[in-house]
């Protein structure tokens, strides 16, 4: 039980560091205690943004192809709070506050900005599947 309690108190600071990247940690912290009943819904979306591919390009023989791979768990997290925070900070209506709550509410949803860009890198990997096992040859052993 504390175990679980202290993964949700990280992911929490988390979005606070994210947060005051360009501001007061004082901001950052109000944000958790008026809205402390939608941290529920602050890890909903965490869940659902949770990217499970990430693009990698790479050059094989003069050709550039996208090539899909598998990233762990933390780093499924960081990108899931980046994207949160990111759209919310495209959105240019009011305070951030309300553009943050906005963006969870449609997370949950399936209709934000958020959840459009990670929907976007899954199906670019599945398409791009047939990469992911190429391999660069080895020239040099070939005899001649």
């Amino acid at each position: 039980m504390n175990l679980n309690r202290f993964k949700k108190m990280y992911q929490i600071n988390k979005i606070n560091n994210n947060l005051i990247k360009n501001g007061k940690k004082k901001n950052a912290l109000i944000l958790n205690l008026t809205y402390s009943n939608s941290i529920s819904n602050i890890f909903k979306a965490i869940i659902l943004l949770k990217p499970t591919f990430s693009i990698n390009i790479k050059k094989i023989r003069g050709k550039i192809f996208s090539v899909p791979c598998l990233i762990n768990e933390q780093t499924r997290i960081n990108t899931a709070v980046k994207l949160l925070i990111q759209s919310a900070l495209l959105k240019r209506k009011g305070k951030f506050v309300e553009n943050l709550k906005n963006e969870l509410s449609e997370t949950t949803n399936h209709i934000s900005v958020s959840f459009k860009k990670k929907d976007f890198v899954n199906k670019l990997a599945e398409k791009n599947r047939i990469h992911a096992t190429t391999k660069k040859k080895n020239y040099r052993n070939k005899i001649i």
